[in-house]
């Protein structure tokens, strides 16, 4: 089991090597007790999208996340305490710079993305983030901080991130991109440490609805239908371990599931990395993913590979970004009203190429 071996203002050093979930949980009902959480009343129902049951959440903390300066009354966020931006890396595709908001014009800040955990710890002073190595491929430790996101999407939320380092003069951060087989070891080693199967994990790489270009992994307490779904249409008593092709038949995404245990998973999630790269290599311009993933309760996980395209990022029936969450079948809506008046039933997705929705 996780215990805490280091406190250090609101950073929270980990050591072992399973059973995070118990120590987040017990976060997340501090971190509400102090007004951290944008708290609300969550609001959740059955929709069908082509056949297949979605949920819809209407989270209230989300719309109020837009008022900063409410967060900054409530001391969510430290106003002194300055923003960055991410810019392209001189020397690397797989990482990315990042540059206080001070060295940008004001005018000109709206052509970059905001590095949204560039500086948690200073700009976030009331969060408890914790720390943890998660390995790669071939057991090489990587550095994580996990902390609550402040306006949750579902009753637990967090968000897992690689913090950013010095890298030849430059303050670098890893970019939210395919980073090898890296990737799929780190979301595999995630589920393990968390050790909690009613906590699941997505990805969202950039062009698929990802929130920051730092590279991070969203943590979230609630029901994936998707991997209901494809179970259904490859059930584990029948199918057993493997790789599945999904299709648009059991579910409305398609992809590739990995299933596989401690004994298969060597064999598994080298063969699932290159069905990403194949994708990704067809059209590098377009082409992107979103990563699902559960670690059931008799320890075996799945990861769920779906394919996306950049610019397809909204459907007609939300203005949102369809991101991770969206893709396990899970819709967010902001207001009471784009909950009542949501449509009960979707026939199928019409996909809207326009720009310019919410995150």
């Amino acid at each position: 089991m996780f215990k805490k071996v280091i406190s250090q203002g609101s950073l929270i050093r980990l050591a072992a090597h399973s059973g995070a979930g118990s120590l987040l949980r017990e976060v997340w009902v501090q971190e509400k007790k102090n007004g951290f959480l944008l708290s609300g009343i969550f609001q959740k129902r059955s929709i069908s999208v082509e056949g297949h049951t979605f949920y819809l959440n209407y989270s209230p903390g989300r719309h109020d996340r837009h008022n900063i300066k409410m967060l900054e009354e409530r001391g969510i966020l430290n106003p002194n305490v300055p923003e960055y931006y991410t810019k392209d890396h001189p020397n690397s595709r797989r990482k990315i710079a990042l540059v206080p908001a001070a060295e940008i014009a004001p005018e000109d800040r709206t052509k970059f993305k905001r590095a949204l955990f560039a500086n948690v710890l200073e700009r976030n002073p009331g969060e408890q983030v914790l720390e943890l190595e998660i390995s790669g491929f071939k057991g090489r430790p990587q550095k994580f901080y996990i902390g609550a996101n402040y306006a949750p999407v579902s009753p637990y939320h967090f968000v897992a991130w690689m913090p950013p380092a010095i890298d030849r003069g430059f303050l670098t951060a890893t970019r939210q991109v395919y980073q090898g087989i890296n990737l799929l070891y780190y979301a595999d080693n995630l589920l393990q440490a968390i050790g909690d199967p009613e906590l699941r994990i997505f990805f969202s790489a950039q062009g698929g609805g990802n929130s920051s270009d730092m590279l991070h992994f969203q943590i979230t307490g609630a029901k994936y239908p998707a991997f209901a779904s494809t179970s259904y249409h490859h059930p584990y008593f029948r199918e057993g371990l493997g790789l599945f092709y999904i299709s648009r038949t059991a579910w409305v995404f398609p992809g590739l599931l990995a299933r596989y245990n401690d004994e298969t998973r060597d064999k598994y999630l080298p063969k699932t990395t290159t069905w990403i790269k194949n994708w990704l290599e067809k059209n590098p311009a377009s082409n992107t993913f979103n990563l699902l993933g559960q670690l059931r309760p008799d320890g075996i996980r799945e990861l769920f590979f779906v394919k996306r395209k950049t610019g397809r990022d909204y459907i007609r029936e939300s203005k949102y970004d369809l991101a991770g969450y969206e893709i396990s079948g899970n819709f967010v809506v902001e207001t009471l009203e784009e909950y009542e008046n949501f449509p009960r039933k979707i026939p199928r997705l019409e996909w809207d190429l326009r720009r310019g929705g919410q995150s």
